[in-house]
């Protein structure tokens, strides 16, 4: 079920339902899923956005997982066109000067890697960017470069994974952190790889 304020008044119905068992379909067994083919329910998921962007305060509205409205396994018809058409008419609807980010750019999910969603979308977070792979390395780069010379961001998830995180968490003073983790020691692959991809930009 989902629990946050924003979800007082979602209607059960608008979960997707696998028709042929009447049962809600749920990613890990758990989490309820969209139906983009709801109209009812793409109307409630925009003004949901567009009452987070008008405050001054939010700059703008991040959708995450969006290769999950495109999953081919889903029980609803034609559920990547049905997301696509809610997903633009947020943009139109937003007002100018707020930002639209999403978690859409991904090597190996498509043939264009997520790239056309930032048709609607000002950038793009990236998880796993860093795949040691070396195919996937060139795939991914190439796919954040063509993103920001189009002019649109990229975010990238990052954590501490090559360093002792116990003993980071045990530092009470953020010098102390900075210190840690600006040591030679640290300036790692996925250093050099984000430099690369930084270029000009």
């Amino acid at each position: 079920t989902f629990k946050y304020l924003a979800y007082k008044d979602f209607k059960k119905e608008w979960a997707m339902v696998d028709p042929k068992t009447g049962v809600p379909w749920k990613w890990n067994r758990k989490y309820l899923s969209y139906d983009h083919t709801n109209l009812e329910f793409r109307e409630w998921w925009i003004q949901r956005a567009l009452d987070m962007v008008a405050h001054d305060e939010i700059d703008g509205v991040f959708i995450d997982a969006i290769v999950k409205a495109e999953v081919k396994r889903l029980p609803a018809k034609n559920h990547a066109e049905a997301y696509w058409a809610t997903a633009t008419e947020l943009r139109e609807r937003m007002p100018e000067g707020k930002l639209l980010i999403g978690n859409a750019l991904r090597v190996g999910h498509s043939k264009d890697g997520g790239y056309k969603h930032l048709k609607y979308l000002d950038g793009s977070y990236l998880e796993n960017w860093c795949n040691p792979k070396p195919a996937a390395l060139e795939k991914t780069l190439n796919l954040m470069s063509r993103a920001l010379k189009q002019g649109r961001m990229i975010m990238l998830k990052g954590e501490p994974t090559h360093m002792d995180e116990k003993k980071l968490n045990s530092m009470a003073s953020l010098d102390d952190r900075y210190n840690y983790v600006g040591k030679a020691e640290f300036i790692g692959f996925a250093l050099g790889y984000f430099l690369l991809i930084v270029e000009k930009h």
